[in-house]
């Protein structure tokens, strides 16, 4: 390899990510009690959190619940970094009451899963 080439090579360091962006392990535990393993960043809200359960398979079809940790009820803007996962990583869903708004939510989202039903 000659000098010309050499110069062209780019020295790349590490880098330590700030403790914002450092990923941690989480637990869902659903409505009929399967435990969902997730790899989330701190960052992340419960508001995402949803986003992530509507894709996957096993959770797609819940549609009104609210998250509980510690036994206590998660605001929907509640931030993951803000929760003491070392304690329990465990994020249960628990069953909410339909409301009129909630229910229609629900039929939309069954009539998504018949026309586009998620990837196994």
């Amino acid at each position: 390899m000659d000098k010309s080439e050499e110069s062209k090579e780019t020295e790349f360091k590490e880098i330590e990510a700030p403790s914002l962006l450092a990923g941690f392990k989480l637990t869902i535990v659903d409505q009929t009690g399967q435990h969902i393993k997730l790899g989330v960043v701190i960052c992340e809200q419960i508001t995402e959190l949803r986003d992530v359960l509507l894709e996957n398979v096993n959770t797609c079809f819940f549609t009104n619940y609210y998250f509980e940790h510690l036994g206590k009820r998660l605001p929907e803007f509640t931030e993951l970094r803000s929760l003491d996962l070392s304690q329990d990583d465990r994020i249960f869903m628990r069953e909410d009451e339909y409301t009129e708004r909630t229910a229609k939510s629900h039929l939309r989202r069954f009539q998504e899963i018949l026309y586009e039903p998620p990837v196994l």
